[in-house]
């Protein structure tokens, strides 16, 4: 066992734990490309310094000043590092599977700040909207159709009508997403958050 794992907290147990989990996570398709070494160093959470050696030498890191894929820097760093395994095998495996994670989240935030990733709350909103919306033409019914029945049921049939759609609203109102949908209950105070 690498004397670093010997010496390792509880607390780091639990975060090398969690970088394993996290390995099963599947990387997003797309790519992230950063401009600078300054901005590499931030998204690899190295010094500025660290960054630039990488830049020396035959085989240095991949990328141009403008133009660094942050998936070819983190393929380039893993094999830089499985070259050097020897008795740290465990530590560049878990390094390994941290850049994975690194990069499939940083894929994420991109995707939700150009919109292909819907946010829960936005979602909500949206469902919000399209409800109030559907109530608004449900609640016209009544007067739309009443017209086409013959006058002498035309007052009776607008109330049923009246009565009905209340109804339906009531028991559309109770619909609990999180219970209906997912089989999770919700908020034992009887508030939704949808």
């Amino acid at each position: 066992m690498a004397d670093w794992l010997k010496q390792a907290s509880p607390a780091d147990l639990v975060q090398l734990q969690s970088l394993i989990d996290a390995s099963a996570v599947a990387s997003v398709p797309g790519r992230v490309i950063l401009r600078t070494l300054g901005e590499v160093a931030e998204w690899f959470g190295l010094e500025l310094q660290t960054v630039k050696q990488w830049r020396v030498g035959p085989n240095g890191c991949p990328g141009e000043e403008g133009a660094y894929d942050v998936q070819a820097i983190a393929r380039w760093r893993l094999a830089r590092n499985a070259g050097s395994r020897g008795d740290s095998g465990v530590r560049a495996e878990l390094e390994q599977q941290a850049l994975r994670l690194q990069i499939a989240r940083a894929e994420l935030k991109l995707q939700a700040e150009s919109g292909e990733l819907v946010t829960r709350p936005a979602a909500k909103s949206a469902i919000r909207g399209m409800f109030a919306r559907l109530k608004a033409q449900i609640e016209q019914l009544p007067d739309a159709l009443a017209p086409l029945v013959p006058s002498e049921v035309r007052t009776d049939f607008r109330r049923d009508c009246v009565d009905r759609v209340r109804i339906f609203l009531a028991q559309l109102a109770n619909f609990r997403f999180e219970r209906d949908v997912s089989g999770n209950q919700p908020p034992e105070n009887g508030d939704s958050e949808a």
